[in-house]
């Protein structure tokens, strides 16, 4: 499991906990404990859902760029997020 899908496991799973009513303090215990395979599911799917860039996410990634070049932008942002997913 990749970092990035362990971290935001971690920060679904406290969420769900402070929804829950826990105080912060035991919502972050829930999250530094074992996380269920619900939350690393939810994870991997929240990270999937993110792997088209939106128009304005391509902006800002060609931000400074002479070229422009929005294919580059959506080429690295994919590669970033397929490594997320590894």
């Amino acid at each position: 499991m990749s970092e990035m899908i362990e971290r935001v496991a971690r920060a679904l799973c406290r969420q769900y906990e402070l929804d829950d009513g826990f105080s912060p303090e035991q919502a972050d215990r829930a999250a530094a404990g074992d996380m269920h395979r619900n939350f690393i599911k939810a994870a991997r799917a929240t990270i999937e859902a993110m792997r088209e860039p939106t128009d304005e996410m391509l902006a800002a990634g060609c931000a400074g760029d002479q070229e422009g070049s929005f294919s580059k932008s959506r080429m690295d942002w994919q590669a970033m997020i397929d490594e997320a997913l590894k």
